[in-house]
This record gives structure tokens, C-alpha cells and sequence, in this order.
């Protein structure tokens, strides 16, 4: 396992390696989570590998965007109301205090037929803009989607210390970690999604 300090001056080098398909460890605002290219098969397959989880139709990882406007590119929400779109826009809002929150939206394959070929099984997958704001730095510099998944073993905690992350991980061959210390031990991220009358449903 290789390490980098989540700075600015090594957003290009994450970038390269997220671009390569290849795995990396990045913080967030609930833990250390898993990440990489959406389009890459490679990557999700070394996760899937790392944290055990042999099920794909079980759960699919959520996609991290910059923005509400990145979130209108990747999902389709054409079909949701205009009270529901301000809503993911309020809750997308990364200068708006409020749990973190990931939304179950249709992906949007007409703009990214590649979206086809991520977890095959699902037509919808979850996506949240992050209030962590080191993390929406590097997704402005490296301009486009990541996927994330909490950085454990399958049944097993999220990670918050780096300690841990270097124990648990240290011998991962291609796997990136991007040290920013020990974090905060957050409540994991809310999850919504709307039923076909309009009706939020919140999931967790």
C-alpha cells in the first residue's frame, strides 16, 4: 500500500491513480472510505475483494459528486417533482449544516451508457454530495464521480484512525491511502429515496 497526504499539491497523483483503476482509501465526513473510477470494472472487483463481499446484488457503492449540478448529470431526476429536486438541492448544499445525505436516484445511462455496466443489477444507486470539504477540493480538481464504500471488512466497523487503516491494509498491493489522520466518529450518512407518489422515504 502506497500513502499520500491529502493536500492539494497530491490531487494529480490521486487522480492518475484513480484514472489507472486502481483503488484508493479517501476520508470522508463519516470515515475512511474505499473509492474509485465508476466506469472501471477493475476497481469495483479490487474493493469487492478487499472487504470480503462476494454479492454484488446485495449492495451497490454509492457514487460521491462535487456538486447538485454533477448529481443532475450522473442520476436521472427528470421524472421527480420540483419540491423533491429542491430538496436533493438543500441536502446537497455542502455550505448548509445537516447530515450527510445520499439519495437513491435512476442512474442517468442516456448521458453515461457506461452506468450500464455499474452493478448491473440496480437501475438506481445511491449519491451524495459530501460535506467534508478537503473532499469536495480534490472531486473540483479530479472533475469527475467516484464510487465509495465505507473502508472495513464486510461486517465489520468503518475505520476512523489511520493506525488502523496501515494495520488492517498495509499489504494490499495498488491500493492508494490518503492520509488525512484520525477522523471523527460521525454517524453514518442518511438515505433517501422517493416513492412513486412523491413521498420521501428515509431509509436509514
Amino acid at each position: 500500500m502506497q500513502t499520500l497526504q491529502f493536500l492539494p499539491q497530491n490531487f494529480v497523483e490521486i487522480s492518475k491513480h484513480l484514472n489507472r483503476g486502481l483503488p484508493i482509501i479517501l476520508p470522508t465526513e463519516t470515515s475512511y472510505g474505499f473509492s474509485g473510477n465508476i466506469f472501471s470494472h477493475t476497481a469495483v472487483s479490487a474493493i469487492q475483494k478487499i472487504k470480503e463481499r462476494e454479492n454484488t446484488k446485495e449492495k451497490a457503492f454509492l457514487v460521491l459528486v462535487d456538486s447538485f449540478e454533477s448529481l443532475e448529470q450522473i442520476s436521472d431526476i427528470t421524472q421527480i417533482s420540483t419540491k423533491n429536486r429542491e430538496y436533493i438541492k438543500k441536502y446537497s448544499d455542502i455550505y448548509t449544516k445537516h447530515n450527510p445525505t445520499t439519495f437513491i436516484l435512476k442512474k442517468n445511462t442516456k448521458k453515461y451508457p457506461l452506468l450500464t455496466n455499474y452493478f448491473t443489477d440496480f437501475t438506481h444507486i445511491g449519491i451524495r454530495v459530501p460535506q467534508y470539504l478537503p473532499l469536495i477540493g480534490f472531486l473540483q480538481s479530479h472533475k469527475k464521480p467516484i464510487f465509495s464504500t465505507s473502508a472495513n471488512l464486510a461486517k465489520h466497523p468503518p475505520l476512523y484512525n489511520s493506525a488502523d487503516i496501515q494495520k488492517y491494509f498495509k499489504n494490499i498491493p495498488n491500493l492508494l491511502f490518503v492520509d488525512a489522520g484520525d477522523l471523527q466518529k460521525n454517524s453514518p450518512s442518511s438515505i433517501i429515496k422517493f416513492n412513486e407518489n412523491g413521498e420521501i422515504i428515509k431509509l436509514r
